[in-house]
């Protein structure tokens, strides 16, 4: 009986593959060694416990600004520097009258830079507050979004 898996992830600098059965893993941690996919590669083998936990973004996502989280996903790419959201998976929403509670697991870079952003990013014609879990921000909650934020731009014809 050959090794049996479950699962099969790609991450930035990294592969997340998960084992059914002890000696799935174990086959696994034997072979590692011997695969070269390119030349310079060297594979390893990171223990659970070690693996890089994953950092959430929760926000609220109006829905005058996108229809769904996906496609505030793509907004949110366009609109903020550092924010590589084809990466981000959504690991919980709920769908409220007029907004989207969303939580995201995000990327590395893209969370630093909405902590440099001081947590509020851009999404269509607003600003939205992102709450990233992780470090000093574990127990904060996101804030609803407002209707207006200062500067605003009036245009006229």
């Amino acid at each position: 009986m050959g090794p049996k898996f479950s699962g099969f992830t790609h991450k930035p600098g990294w592969i997340l593959v998960t084992c059914l059965n002890k000696a799935s893993q174990a086959w696994i941690v034997g072979e590692i060694g011997k695969l070269k996919p390119w030349p310079e590669a060297e594979l390893s083998v990171i223990p659970e416990g070690e693996l890089p936990k994953p950092q959430l973004g929760i926000t609220y996502l109006p829905r005058s600004e996108a229809n769904s989280p996906e496609e505030a996903a793509v907004l949110l790419k366009a609109q903020n520097e550092g924010l590589h959201t084809e990466l981000w998976r959504i690991l919980h929403r709920r769908d409220e009258e007029n907004r989207f509670l969303v939580t995201f697991s995000l990327d590395d870079p893209s969370a630093e830079a909405v902590r440099k952003a001081g947590g509020r990013v851009v999404l269509g014609f607003k600003m939205i507050t992102f709450k990233v879990r992780g470090g000093s921000d574990a127990a904060m909650e996101p804030e609803p979004p407002q209707t207006q934020f200062p500067p605003t731009l009036h245009l006229s014809e």
